[in-house]
């Protein structure tokens, strides 16, 4: 069991899997043994319905979508499967609190409402004392898209008297839940419309398995607003917004809804239109009349995604008489880019974002870029005012630059060796981009011919490339996002990705999941007939 343990968390599935499989056999260990497989088959399960939020939206490539996938890929599994396996769980020792508690949420993660909550009942017949807390949570959440609120009460009820280190009490509420768009129609705060519904054309292409496909896709950006709230709150940890004490602002979150849970953890679950947060009071700012455009500290998070809502508020004309609040922890790199921009630093005002912070009179701009992928006016707005003037660039021919990722934990190239020689022989300079200041990148990718490198933070600098540049990304099947595609598109620029064999380390949420991966130079070969 432990090797098969250790071969689970280590991205060896079908090892694993084998093992367990076997060990159900074993009357000693056959309960261990059904309940580490379900789960692993429960893990994969939730993998393959975020993944599908994203690609069924165009936002991530599934390379397998243009021939047969390699057997036992997550996305083919069935979770008829989990299910037998616990129900034979069930079986085997009724008064075991695991084999329950996976099939409620198996049955959640299918949509299964009510066979959910009927395995409430079971859990609290067999529940053990250290998991009350654990069980009342499981409870809020399944009750959710029953009973509101139901759910509502029993959170208030099982958090009574619970306080945080500053002695704010905890509360249980429920919200609507929607993009400044969607909520407009109903809603006290005032929208302005800035930028419109926006399209990309995206054409690229991908090695994998010997074979290099080209294809051609639409991406679709909603419309970007400015959000005048008399009253918001704004949510660690990246500042996702609740406005006037009702609404959970869609459009102030960088990802897609399936993962506001993820990246908000005060919001514990999203169903449909309502989201279920518990959190406790917030903080009150003294601060009025701000803007607020986000805190991501991550490279390609604040370029791409935070600092564009300056142009939908300048679009808004939300910055003459307003100051940006940020958070206190903001990196001087940060501001130099904000400088940049044309933000001086009498305009910043700052506060203490690590607990909800409530502010009164607040402008809350959309993201144009989000949910992984970038929007063509974001883009725009950002090489108009950091790139040089003086007219276009041209790529340098032979300025090729293969982007490593040293200071970069997970994600690891497992042949790294083998690809770096090849792209050495091929005439790539090695560069490391976080070692280097912000005029260091930019003077550096400014004539450039060829950026190749595992897909990452480092990729961010396409931005300052030229029309003429081309992409190479490395990376996993698994996990192969349009973000730097989609870059390279906005500018104008040729892209296409090597991908190959992903070994996860593995998490419960596929958008957190590492995948270390294999990449076949004969694949990488194709990838230099087209872009060298």
């Amino acid at each position: 069991m432990f090797a098969a343990d250790f071969m689970k968390q280590s991205g060896f599935h079908q090892q694993s899997r084998r093992i367990y499989e076997r060990a159900t056999h074993d009357d000693a260990l056959a309960y261990d043994a059904l309940c580490a497989l379900a789960d692993l088959l429960l893990a994969r399960r939730r993998w393959a319905l975020e993944f599908a939020a994203y690609s069924s939206r165009h936002l991530v490539n599934d390379p397998w979508r243009f021939g047969e996938r390699p057997q036992g890929d997550w996305r083919d599994d069935d979770p008829q499967e989990a299910e037998a396996l616990l129900k034979r769980a069930c079986a085997l020792a009724p008064d075991d609190d695991r084999a329950p508690w996976l099939l409620a949420m198996l049955f959640a993660l299918e949509g299964r409402k009510d066979e959910a909550v009927a395995q409430l009942d079971v859990l609290e017949r067999v529940r053990r004392q250290d998991a009350e807390s654990d069980l009342g949570h499981l409870k809020m959440k399944l009750l959710f898209p029953h009973d509101a609120e139901a759910a509502v009460s029993l959170g208030n009820k099982q958090l009574k008297g619970w306080r945080d280190e500053r002695g704010s009490e905890w509360r249980v509420s429920a919200l609507k839940c929607g993009t400044s768009e969607e909520i407009g129609a109903t809603s006290p705060p005032r929208i302005d419309r800035v930028i419109g519904p926006t399209e990309l054309r995206l054409e690229t292409g991908f090695a994998v398995g010997g074979v290099f496909k080209s294809y051609a896709t639409e991406l679709s950006f909603p419309p970007a607003n400015v959000t005048l709230c008399d009253n918001a709150i704004l949510l660690p940890l990246y500042g996702t917004a609740i406005a006037e004490g009702k609404y959970l602002l869609l459009d102030t979150f960088h990802m897609d809804r399936v993962h506001v849970e993820v990246f908000t953890p005060f919001v514990r679950t999203v169903n449909g239109e309502n989201a279920l947060v518990c959190m406790p009071e917030p903080l009150i700012s003294e601060l009025q009349k701000t803007v607020f455009i986000g805190n991501n500290a991550n490279y390609f998070h604040w370029l791409l995604e935070d600092l564009p809502r300056l142009l939908v508020l300048e679009g808004a004309g939300a910055l003459k008489d307003r100051r940006l609040l940020l958070d206190e922890s903001t990196k001087p790199w940060q501001l130099d880019l904000l400088s940049r921009l044309g933000i001086e630093r009498e305009q910043l005002v700052f506060d203490n974002f690590t607990h909800p912070l409530a502010c009164r009179d607040i402008a809350l701009p959309s993201r144009l870029s989000s949910r992984g992928v970038c929007h063509p006016h974001a883009v725009h707005f950002l090489r108009d005012r950091l790139l040089p003037s003086g007219g276009p660039i041209t790529a340098k021919p032979g300025k090729r630059l293969f982007l490593t990722r040293k200071s970069v934990p997970g994600r690891s190239m497992i042949n790294a060796d083998e690809v770096t020689h090849h792209f050495r022989r091929a005439g790539f300079v090695f560069v490391d981009p976080s070692a280097l200041s912000i005029d260091e990148q930019i003077d550096l990718f400014a004539d450039a011919e060829v950026i190749a490198g595992p897909a990452g933070a480092a990729l961010t600098n396409l931005l300052f490339a030229p029309a003429d540049a081309r992409l190479i990304q490395l990376g996993s099947t698994d996990s192969c996002g349009e973000t730097f595609t989609s870059l390279a598109a906005c500018i104008g620029q040729r892209s296409c990705g090597c991908f190959g064999r992903g070994y996860p380390r593995t998490f419960f949420r596929w958008i957190w999941t590492n995948y270390d991966f294999h990449i076949d130079t004969k694949d990488l070969d194709l990838c230099f007939e087209q872009m060298l």
